[in-house]
């Protein structure tokens, strides 16, 4: 974790409203910076997220150290998109998976993002 750098993350935020009776999701996103440390994922992670994912081949995936708490996508159970994205070498990855470290020593999230 002492090797953090600055990151743009788009937060991820549905609102809507009724039009007719019927529900209209609005997308809006909100971008803040977080500081963290970006390394390659391992083949267990990839291992890990193609059996999860719908039959989609995971491209390139990449681990996000942080303090920050993001948003991961489908944690409601459903393989949605809704998650927050972290930019990284000019391209989108959506948060995946998450791990707590709250140890007391260095309270850190590790998560598993994929580009998107």
């Amino acid at each position: 974790m002492t090797f953090r750098k600055k990151y743009v993350v788009k937060k991820a935020k549905k609102n809507g409203s009724f039009v007719d009776g019927v529900w209209q999701d609005i997308a809006s996103e909100e971008k803040i910076e977080v500081m963290a440390s970006v390394q390659p994922a391992t083949q267990s992670d990839y291992d890990a997220m193609e059996l999860r994912s719908d039959g989609a081949v995971v491209e390139r995936a990449i681990r996000i150290y942080t303090r920050e708490n993001l948003k991961q996508a489908g944690n409601d159970g459903s393989n949605s998109a809704d998650g927050d994205v972290l930019i990284y070498d000019d391209c989108e990855f959506l948060i995946r998976d998450k791990s707590s470290w709250q140890s007391g020593i260095i309270p850190h999230y590790r998560y598993l993002a994929v580009k998107i």
